[in-house]
């Protein structure tokens, strides 16, 4: 990223960790992988992607937290959004703006068991999809 975009984040996530968000952890680096995964029990994901940048771009932390069965708030008409819409395992939204988003966020926790089955079922679904034997078949395969 250049420097520009980099200081942007860093005063985003400045004023993020400054906001006594409950619940909020910034580690100063990566956790490992357990409890990478752990952060993911009980939580929704929030994705608010733009739309055309991630239209057909996987995103791993969205992917990460449906395989861990976390339900997900998501822009429509991206990657993600077609999941969400796909499983029923959370919800999109069109507004990106802060109403938007907490609108959101306020309908997934209103339906959050369904949304959570929903998530559990992506789980299932995109573990078998995304199996690593199916390239391992096709490897063989070429051989």
């Amino acid at each position: 990223a250049s420097e520009g975009h980099g200081r942007n984040v860093r005063q985003v996530l400045a004023k993020l960790s400054a906001s006594g968000a409950p619940g909020l952890i910034m580690d100063p680096v990566a956790p490992q992988s357990i409890a990478y995964g752990e952060r993911f029990n009980g939580a929704l994901v929030l994705a608010p992607y733009e739309p055309a940048a991630f239209a057909d771009g996987v995103t791993g932390v969205v992917l990460d937290g449906l395989l861990r069965g976390a339900p997900c708030v998501t822009s429509a008409d991206s990657w993600p959004g077609r999941l969400v819409e796909r499983f029923g395992c959370g919800v999109t939204f069109s507004e990106r703006t802060p109403r938007g988003l907490a609108a959101a966020i306020d309908a997934a926790l209103a339906n959050w068991d369904g949304i959570c089955a929903g998530a559990q079922e992506a789980a299932r679904a995109l573990a078998a999809e995304h199996d690593p034997v199916h390239l391992a078949r096709v490897l063989a395969r070429a051989e």
